[in-house]
């Protein structure tokens, strides 16, 4: 009797699949002049993007009368706190989240009480 294992042995070596021809060297050519061209419009795109940030930071500056600084730190990060609000801790905070937890523990589900954020 054979060994199974011998029968069911896959040769690794064999790809399931036909491997491309290589590339000639027009076609490599070809597409690494694609890809640098490409690589110069994407940076110039953003190289125009940022002049254009700067230039309207500065307006915004002399017209609200504010280094142009707080407006890139507006642009690039004053949308952070509408994806996650973080609320301070403070004492009242604390007490109310406390007594809402006490008379939580005594109710039903449909009675709980709920912290309100104000």
């Amino acid at each position: 009797m054979p060994r199974m294992q011998s029968i069911l042995k896959v040769n690794t070596r064999q790809r399931p699949y036909a491997r491309r021809p290589p590339l000639t060297a027009a076609q490599r050519r070809a597409q690494k002049s694609a890809r640098s061209q490409k690589s110069f419009d994407v940076n110039k795109a953003v190289a125009d993007w940022h002049a254009a940030t700067l230039a309207k930071a500065e307006e915004l500056s002399q017209r609200f009368g504010v280094k142009p600084r707080y407006f890139l730190d507006r642009f690039f990060h004053g949308g952070a706190h509408m994806l996650s609000k973080h609320s301070k801790v403070s004492p009242w905070r604390v007490f109310l989240s406390k007594a809402a937890a006490e008379e939580n523990s005594s109710m039903s589900d449909t009675m709980k009480v709920f912290l309100m954020t104000f």
